[in-house]
This record gives structure tokens, C-alpha cells and sequence, in this order.
């Protein structure tokens, strides 16, 4: 079953179950708040995802590091509210934006400023 009804089945030989967004799909699913131009970069560039649906980390950083989340508030693939109960259970330092799933594009400065402060938590300790 595809992780997101966007996604479809990579024809990729040797990836296993690997993934790739619908191109017709990809501004609703990603990219609701970016340009055309952008989306269609965007759809056309994707390569196969696999490893995030099967690969398991031995430990999970945020237990031991502190932490900094970027809720996009319209995200069409991570729901907000599961984005929200993440950052919750990270103890994460939250900030919540309008933007859709990509938020590093469609807020930059937003971004930046969540980075920034991280820098400037993780370096003063």
C-alpha cells in the first residue's frame, strides 16, 4: 500500500518497494504553495524513496540532543496535528508556519531562523 495516495510504485529494478510522487499530484501532495515552475522542477527531479519506510536508525537522536521542529500547517503529507504529536514527544522547540510540505522552499526564512536558533542553543553549550 503506497505511504501516501500520491505516491506510486517506483518501475526502478533493485530498489525494492520504492516510491516516487505522482508528477500530476506532486503540488497538492508537496508543494501547494509553490510556483508552477517550481512544482514541475520539483516532480520531474524526484528520485525513488525507499529507505525512509525501511531503514531503522539503532537510536533515535532526539532522545539524547535537544531539539527543533518546523510544523507546516499545510501539509498535505504529513498531516499537521502527526507533526505536532511528533515535535510534542521530541520535546522539540517548536514553530508552526503556513506552508506546505515544502516549507524549505516556500519559507525560507522561516527555515533559516529555526536553523539559526538551533545554532545558537547547540553552540552556547
Amino acid at each position: 500500500m503506497p505511504p501516501n495516495p500520491a505516491t506510486t510504485r517506483c518501475p526502478t529494478a533493485g530498489l525494492g518497494s520504492s516510491w516516487t510522487i505522482a508528477p500530476e499530484l506532486y503540488k497538492e501532495a508537496f508543494g501547494s504553495d509553490l510556483s508552477e515552475e517550481e512544482v514541475h522542477v520539483l516532480a520531474v527531479r524526484q528520485r525513488p524513496f525507499a529507505a525512509i519506510f525501511e531503514d531503522k536508525p539503532a537510536t533515535a537522536a532526539w532522545k539524547s540532543l535537544p531539539s527543533w521542529y518546523l510544523v507546516a500547517s499545510e501539509d498535505n503529507a504529513i498531516p499537521p496535528e502527526g507533526q505536532r504529536q511528533m515535535a510534542k514527544r521530541m520535546g522539540a522547540q517548536t514553530v508552526e508556519v503556513d506552508a506546505s510540505h515544502s516549507v524549505a522552499l516556500s519559507q525560507p526564512g522561516a527555515t533559516a531562523e529555526i536553523i539559526r536558533s538551533a545554532v545558537e542553543v547547540t553552540s552556547a553549550a
